[in-house]
């Protein structure tokens, strides 16, 4: 079958390429059934890895929140002890063993090495030996030796093991590590954790793990002052808690034995560095050799005590990826939809780019009429309108009567054809986006008088008398070229479709926002199923005056553009030959955010 000649031949082409796809449907089938297998393993695969992966940031988010929930008895028991020398600041070496005892904290923090109490004391008060209560009864030096402006001993220490017994008398503050906690301890009223260190405890093992110390100030009020100033002046010591952060996290690995047989565990410090440099607080299968291209790393970190302790997770990915005969089953299940979804598919995005390259057609004919009507069209029919006025104006000699008018109907005559090109360049122009209103300050009642004006003449011709009612200014910020043109369509049209010896009637009324100009008629009228329809492109209702006038059917959906690019609208309320009143409503103010006038597809093409 022919295609029609305006079908471009590239769309010809396409066309018949469509009619020809069965041959190698065959083809595409079986090319399409190996693209979905490959695509079926990848995405298999994708997932497998998605799952391995969000297992290891599980692991990753499980023991990272183990060792925060385990970290959180410890500073309630410092927040205990404190309270308890807040209310008993002289507390013996026996109350606070029996303090100790009382809480049963070596049978339910399995990290502990110790709980503590400091006393700071000037250099005026202490010397390398100072005669004090401590966990032996003894007198208590202070060490290391050296000359300091303020000392904070360890005074008490439980469980008496050898270990801490060790630690008696050490100076907290000698160490910059410490000293820097218990500071902040003591300016925030917090509970404060020391950077990872070597513990007094372990000054003798060889590779020791790294411990921590958590402090809780003390001061003289069983308050805690509100200014930093305060807290310093009434500061007396410190309660602190000494543990291995190593033994938190290998009770938790204990618990989950078999979910880390083949990862790498990391418990890090990594409150002033990235993880890669930062202190390692537990270490399990550090020297397992992974394969870089199976195994993830996963990171999640926690902040204790004012520190951000990070665990970080590498596990290595299982080699077992086949997929067995259900796998098999459901890809080819799967393949056999995907067959005749793909197939339509393929057709709807050809039909689709077809309507692409005839709109593409559709719009390059629409710009080659918009050439065609500025240039081919206007410019001859303007010099013959110049031409017809030289000849009634007399310049080539009087006319007869007969001669004149003649020219008076071919003067007519050609301004009703310009006018019908003004409009079709119009409507280009609203179709391409090309038309751009300027809103400036406008007198809009002699805007409707000089319209009136300029139509007196037409509707003499008919017996027609004008009435304008409204004479007081109204002034509206608008473009006066397009509101202009508005209103002359529907003074002409109203003279138009109303018979002879009838009046067209003209108000304006007003309110805070909006101005409503309406035209009234005594004409033919709509029937109600026409009223909307008159508003379309290239639409004309049937009736006897319209068969008698001319005109391109663009004249009133030109009007309602342009009145709703500013914001406003056209009504009707019409009745068959009783007339009707065609209403437009404007702005005072611009209520649009852009100068184009964008065109409403509800009133286009019909």
């Amino acid at each position: 079958m022919a295609l029609p000649d305006f079908i471009s031949p590239k769309t010809k082409s396409e066309l018949k390429l469509m009619n020809r796809s069965s041959i190698v449907l065959p083809v595409i089938v079986l090319l399409f059934g190996l693209v979905v297998t490959g695509m079926y393993a990848a995405v298999t695969r994708e997932t497998n890895d998605r799952d391995f992966k969000e297992g290891v940031v599980q692991q990753a988010d499980s023991m990272s929140a183990y060792v925060e929930t385990s970290m959180k008895p410890y500073g309630q028991l410092l927040e205990a002890t404190a309270a308890l020398l807040g209310v008993k600041p002289d507390l013996t070496a026996d109350e606070w063993k029996a303090f100790y005892e009382r809480t049963q904290s070596h049978e339910t923090l399995s990290a502990l090495i110790g709980i503590g109490y400091v006393p700071v004391v000037s250099r005026e008060s202490a010397s390398d030996s100072v005669q004090m209560d401590s966990s032996i009864d003894a007198p208590l030096t202070i060490y290391p030796e050296g000359d300091r402006d303020m000392y904070a001993p360890i005074q008490y220490l439980e469980p008496r093991t050898e270990d801490n017994q060790k630690a008696i008398g050490f100076d907290m503050y000698s160490n910059s590590t410490r000293r820097s906690a218990m500071e902040e301890a003591r300016d925030t009223g917090k509970l404060v954790m020391s950077a990872p260190l070597v513990l007094v405890q372990d000054s003798e093992k060889k590779n020791p793990n790294y411990g921590v110390l958590i402090y809780q100030a003390v001061y003289r009020s069983s308050v805690i002052p509100d200014s930093v100033e305060e807290r310093r002046a009434q500061l007396i010591g410190y309660t602190y808690v000494v543990m291995h952060p190593y033994d938190v996290v290998n009770d938790y690995q204990a618990l989950n034995s078999e979910r880390f047989v083949r990862s790498r565990l990391f418990l890090k410090d990594t409150t002033a560095t990235t993880p890669d440099k930062a202190p390692i607080l537990y270490a399990r299968n550090e020297r397992k050799v992974l394969s870089s291209a199976d195994q993830y790393h996963a990171l999640d970190s926690a902040s204790i005590f004012g520190r951000t302790w990070t665990t970080d997770v590498a596990r290595e990915q299982l080699q077992s990826r086949s997929q067995g005969p259900t796998v098999i089953l459901v890809s080819g299940g799967l393949l056999s939809l995907l067959l005749s979804g793909v197939v339509l598919a393929l057709f709807i995005q050809r039909i689709h780019g077809i309507q692409r390259t005839l709109q593409n057609d559709v719009q390059r004919t629409k710009d080659e009429l918009l050439a065609l009507a500025s240039h081919q069209l206007r410019t001859p029919a303007s010099a013959v309108k110049q031409y017809i006025g030289m000849l009634k104006m007399g310049i080539v000699g009087d006319l007869t009567p007969e001669q004149k008018a003649l020219a008076d109907k071919a003067y007519d005559t050609n301004e009703r054809q310009l006018n019908i090109i003004n409009e079709l360049l119009y409507v280009s122009k609203l179709d391409a986006g090309q038309l751009v209103i300027d809103p400036r300050e406008m007198n809009l009642t002699a805007f409707v008088q000089k319209t009136l004006d300029d139509n007196i003449d037409h509707a003499s011709e008919k017996g027609i008398t004008l009435q304008f009612s409204r004479k007081q200014p109204i002034t509206i910020i608008a473009d006066s070229r397009y509101v202009s043109m508005v209103i002359d369509n529907l003074v002409s049209n109203a003279i138009k479709y109303s018979y002879p010896s009838t009046k067209v009637n003209v108000s304006i009324k007003s309110d805070s926002d909006y101005v409503l100009l309406s035209v009234k008629d005594s004409g033919v009228g709509l029937h109600k199923d026409d009223i909307e329809r008159i508003f379309h492109k290239f639409t004309r209702v049937d009736n006897p005056l319209s068969r008698e006038s001319g005109g391109s059917g663009l004249g009133l959906f030109l009007a309602r553009q342009l009145a709703r690019a500013h914001g406003g609208d056209i009504t009707v309320e019409s009745e068959p030959e009783k007339g009707s009143i065609f209403t437009l409503r404007l702005p005072k103010k611009p209520t649009i955010d852009t100068n184009i006038v964008h065109l409403d597809p509800t009133y286009g093409d019909k």
